[in-house]
């Protein structure tokens, strides 16, 4: 109970935190940037912390979780609802996970389906929810007694193959493809998602002395091609863009993601490779040919898993993400970041505290990066090395907008008039209007410069507040934060779903504040 009293008092603090944090920025963050986290269901790794039925456990979990998140100012989630051809989320294609309720196929109490509340409260807090499925992986290790009656093992074990200790839906067959299609599909129509994403695992990783039990199957479906490294390419090719065309025609603006292992090729087995020595590659071990699925369309961003410490011999950190943002194609490109192995990883550079955010800087220095993803919400919160420190204080003090979404569905929204900006008890008020309806509304943003700092919108940390559009009732807004003796200049935008900002307002100056942050200014 301490620790959540703790959290709830940060949080009220965090905006007298970032009061005029564009005078003591000292990283040029983007004003566009994806911040987000895995959360890993898989093994309870990172939520529920264990299974349980209790619904009113789930979610004071899952707040906090979210709570603790926004503190260190991500914006985004990227939640595993599917580990294994189960689901943390009521469908028919899918037994209830066991991870979530303790016996795959048990239900929640009242029959409740949590993705619905998970999706609404990460949108309040400003976070978009990228919904994380593993595809293929069909049983996370040979034990087959514990499954649901209703889990694809029993309902289509001709689909299922064995392989390193574990069961895999097998990526040869049509019929797999249009069940994961249907899946994907049922996810995509009935939840306000805003991506599919898919991680690593497509074929497994290469067991040592076991071969991928696929050769008759390569018999029956393989003709024209010439070995079958190319047909499980293929195989998986014809996935990914059977999955990128059914989620486009359901909803056009959700999106497609992939997160790759961090090496689509070697440089010495293909010259268009990476400065790379990786000993499993996506293309040559896991048949993956990201670089294809860029190249193609068939994706609409890219999160290579770049786990690994700058100046590393076999993949360096940077020449490895010098590769993907020259080989991304006009995608949006996010890196994996792996804060799970600082402090803890048997390599030297992972005790450095600078390891880290020496990567976040580097990320900074090339333009199509968009941002990262951190591997794991849980280790990340336990702040290694001070990292989730520097987040709070320095890379993350400003919310950062979300990048556009690549194939935009609205229309910019007309530019908000900002008309006054009066003194009223617990800070300042600004109040606003339009000049036409604006539909399609999804959030407003805050801008807020000392007066004599010019207010160019698009400074790095110039975004002061981003309000989800159901939190602003009447078109006003209250600053309770400011340095006591200081005048302001606001300006207001409008963002649409697909994350298009208006034009911004005329500036308005305020009058000073009277007091510290937060207390009463008549």
């Amino acid at each position: 109970m301490k620790r959540v009293i703790l959290l709830l008092c940060l949080c009220a603090l965090l905006p007298l935190l970032r009061t005029d944090s564009l005078l003591a920025q000292s990283v040029a963050a983007p004003k566009r940037e994806m911040r987000g986290v895995w959360i890993a269901t898989v093994a309870n790794i990172d939520f529920p912390t264990k299974p349980t039925t209790d619904t009113a456990q789930l979610k004071k979990q899952w707040l906090l979780l979210l709570d603790s998140l926004s503190l260190n100012g991500l914006n985004a989630v990227y939640f595993q609802i599917r580990p294994s051809a189960d689901a943390l989320y009521q469908t028919p294609l899918a037994p209830w996970s066991a991870y979530l309720t303790g016996q795959q196929g048990q239900p929640l109490q009242d029959n409740w389906d949590p993705l619905h509340f998970f999706i609404e409260t990460a949108h309040a807090r400003n976070m978009e929810f990228h919904a994380w499925m593993n595809p293929y992986r069909a049983i996370n290790g040979p034990d087959t007694t514990q499954l649901a009656s209703t889990h694809v093992f029993h309902q289509h074990r001709d689909w299922l193959l064995f392989y390193g200790n574990k069961y895999y839906l097998n990526p040869a067959l049509p019929q797999v493809r249009q069940h994961l299609a249907e899946v994907v599909r049922d996810v995509v129509a009935r939840y306000n998602i805003d991506a599919i994403h898919m991680d690593d695992y497509f074929y497994p990783y290469k067991v040592a002395g076991e071969e991928f039990p696929d050769a008759r199957d390569f018999e029956a479906y393989g003709a024209g091609f010439r070995s079958i490294d190319d047909w499980r390419r293929h195989n998986v090719d014809t996935l990914i863009q059977m999955l990128y065309d059914t989620i486009h025609t359901v909803k056009p603006f959700v999106e497609f993601g992939i997160s790759p292992f961090s090496v689509w090729r070697n440089q010495d087995k293909d010259p268009a490779g990476s400065p790379t020595r990786a000993g499993q590659t996506n293309y040559d071990d896991l048949y993956a040919d990201i670089r294809k699925w860029l190249k193609e369309g068939w994706i609409d961003y890219v999160v290579p898993q770049i786990y690994f410490h700058i100046g590393f011999e076999a993949v360096d950190y940077e020449k490895t993400l010098r590769w993907w943002h020259d080989n991304s194609f006009g995608k949006k490109l996010y890196i994996g970041l792996a804060p799970y192995r600082i402090g803890a990883d048997k390599a030297p550079q992972w005790s450095e505290p600078n390891q880290m955010p020496r990567q976040l800087r580097i990320n900074y220095s090339y333009p199509d990066v968009h941002g990262v993803v951190y591997f794991n919400a849980r280790k990340l919160l336990r702040n290694p090395l001070g990292f989730a420190d520097s987040l709070q204080t320095t890379f993350y003090r400003n919310p950062a907008l979300w990048p556009e979404r690549n194939q935009p569905s609205g229309t910019i929204l007309p530019k908000p008039i900002l008309h006054s900006v009066q003194r009223v008890k617990g800070g300042l008020k600004l109040k606003w209007n339009w000049p036409s309806n604006p539909n399609g509304l999804s959030h407003l943003v805050i801008y807020k410069f000392p007066v004599g700092m010019e207010p160019n919108t698009a400074l790095p940390g110039a975004v002061y507040r981003i309000i989800p559009s159901e939190q602003l009732p009447k078109n006003e807004f209250i600053d309770a934060h400011g340095l006591k003796g200081q005048k302001y200049l606001y300006r207001i935008s409008a963002l649409n779903w697909d994350h298009l900002e208006s034009t911004p307002s005329n500036p308005v100056k305020s009058r000073r504040f009277s007091v510290q942050s937060g207390a009463s200014v008549e």
